[in-house]
């Protein structure tokens, strides 16, 4: 399977339309051996029936139980990434409309970029929002052709059936899976609507993409997708977004009211101020990972330093959700007491880095509780990493290959060092393995056992795991480069290429810096709302409405 979808929807019975458009997407799309659809249920004040409608269609359906007060779409993307089957996920909102057009081209992609291979490679889709005429008129027109209508009024600047074009839908994102994971997906301090989406794909571009030029003061809000300069964290947000549609990739978004349906809009403001404390540090941001679903509610204890935990956080989606209390804490606790931690904590297994360990009383009463412990240390071949449960299971290798295999083997030995070669045969004396069993012993280690990743500012990136509940293997775990030459940078490239006293006068005098703090007011956006679209502006306002309702 290429790719799993992962749709979010929470229902009200003032967004009545949400229903439907679940329903149609239900019935339009098919689950088949290329893709799967997941539809993700979060906090819904309406009852329903959608469950039965989507598995009757063969479709997945998930229900998020954790949401009990408020829908977020970004915990209802968490949870369906951490069930998708496919190495490859893309996140589609229900007010979305993906035409087979561009599915085709994105599966397409997804090969050409080689994204379940390369975890760095990802596609961000770009989306025209139209207006009601537009929406209108498209939804009683031939499916066949809707893409070509839309594409001819943006691309001609006619813009009769269009609200506007956002370079970056920002939350539909094409991503391997793995790395969604480690990244930690959505961030679920983000309470209702607002910026959760901006927040994951900062850090997305932040970890995968190596641009030559990033637009200047990143920290800069346009808010409004109407920006002419290359500025700002919506232009670099922008340059990815103009990838795909340079493919002839975009989704459409139809048009419907925005009530505040059980408090959605209420923190809206909170969460844009929360994603400005975040993009302002976004070289050392980061958040705890999504798990698997095979260890979705496992608890696992961690009791080393927390840099050892940011070092190994790649592995970390197939171990569990980590419990963290530092060893120190835990030395003069007595047996009862950490009986109590254990039961509390709702603890399955202990994850222990053996040279990291200070007390050997604690690893017995581990064992003694009966807990399941996972031993992560370094292996003897270079950059391999045994990480088990079962340390035993290095001395249950197959010893029948196959001729491609046995080669295979002597050529990796043949490229390591002398003194890496003598360490593998010592460790084979000491664990009294025949040494006629050279090649069938190091195929195991590394298509069998150990786990393999480069160290990279104090983070090992793995690039093979080898476990029993996932296998991977990345072909490439260097960022994806993008240069000048890129079709990319083609709307900003005078901008980039000359030189303007003013900006450069600017920058060094602050103004750049006072501009960005007015940016993140509510002021700011609202006058960019009324400069460029005065009508949404007054239809919008509280008191328009007020009025409009006692008339």
């Amino acid at each position: 399977m290429k790719l799993s979808i992962v749709i979010p929807f929470g229902l009200s019975k003032e967004r009545i339309y949400i229903k439907d458009r679940v329903i149609q997407k239900a019935c339009e799309f098919k689950s088949d051996d290329r893709v799967e659809y997941i539809f993700v249920e979060g906090y819904s004040s309406l009852e329903n029936d959608l469950k039965r409608v989507i598995e009757e269609n063969g479709h997945i359906y998930l229900k998020d139980e954790s949401q009990k007060d408020f829908f977020s779409q970004g915990k209802c993307r968490n949870l369906g990434a951490s069930f998708a089957n496919s190495d490859v996920v893309m996140f589609l909102d229900v007010d979305y409309y993906l035409s087979q057009q561009s599915l085709e081209y994105i599966l397409d992609l997804i090969n050409v970029k080689e994204i379940a291979l390369k975890p760095n490679h990802i596609l961000s889709l770009p989306v025209v929002f139209l207006n009601q005429k537009g929406s209108e008129f498209i939804e009683n027109q031939d499916k066949k052709i809707w893409d070509g209508l839309i594409k001819n009024d943006l691309i001609s600047g006619k813009k009769e059936w269009i609200k506007f074009f956002a370079p970056s839908s920002t939350s539909s994102i094409v991503i391997n899976r793995h790395k969604f994971l480690t990244l930690g997906g959505n961030d679920e301090r983000f309470i209702g609507h607002g910026y959760e989406d901006f927040d994951l794909l900062a850090r997305i571009l932040y970890s995968c993409i190596d641009l030559e030029q990033i637009p200047a003061n990143l920290n800069y809000d346009a808010r409004n997708w109407n920006f002419k300069n290359f500025e700002g964290f919506r232009a670099w947000f922008a340059l990815l977004g103009y990838e795909a549609s340079f493919h002839g990739v975009y989704l459409y978004h139809f048009h419907h009211d925005e009530p505040n349906q059980n408090g959605y809009m209420d923190n809206k403001h909170k969460n844009h101020q929360r994603f400005y404390k975040h993009i302002s540090n976004i070289k050392s941001h980061s958040i705890k990972h999504l798990c698997d679903k095979s260890v979705y509610r496992d608890n696992v204890l961690f009791v080393h330093s927390k840099e050892i935990l940011y070092s190994i956080k790649e592995i970390l989606p197939y171990i569990g959700n980590i419990i963290y209390i530092n060893e120190d804490n835990l030395i003069y606790k007595s047996q009862k007491e950490l009986e109590s931690i254990i039961t509390e904590k709702q603890i399955h297994k202990v994850l222990l880095l053996n040279e990291c360990i200070k007390n050997e009383n604690l690893l017995d009463f581990f064992q003694k509780l009966d807990l399941d412990i996972v031993y992560f240390e370094k292996g003897i071949l270079p950059e391999s990493y045994l990480i088990t449960s079962n340390k035993n299971k290095m001395l249950e290798f197959d010893k029948t290959l196959y001729q491609d295999e046995i080669t295979q083997a002597r050529l990796y030995l043949k490229s390591l060092s002398k003194e890496d070669n003598d360490k593998i045969l010592n460790f084979m004396v000491e664990k009294n393995i025949d040494k006629n069993d050279l090649d069938f012993f190091v195929n195991f280690l590394i298509n069998v056992l150990y786990c393999f990743g480069k160290k990279e500012q104090e983070i090992i990136k793995f690039y093979k795991i080898n476990l029993e509940n996932k296998k991977i293997f990345f072909k490439d775990i260097q960022k994806s480069k993008y240069s000048l030459n890129s079709l990319i940078y083609k709307p900003f490239i005078y901008e980039i290429s000359s030189f303007s006293f003013i900006k450069m006068f600017n920058k060094y005098i602050g103004l750049k810096l006072v501009q960005t703090k007015i940016s993140h007011t509510k002021f700011y956006r609202l006058f960019q709302k009324f400069f460029y679209n005065p009508k949404a502006f007054f239809n919008d306002s509280k008191f328009f409405k007020k009025f409009k309702n006692a008339n």
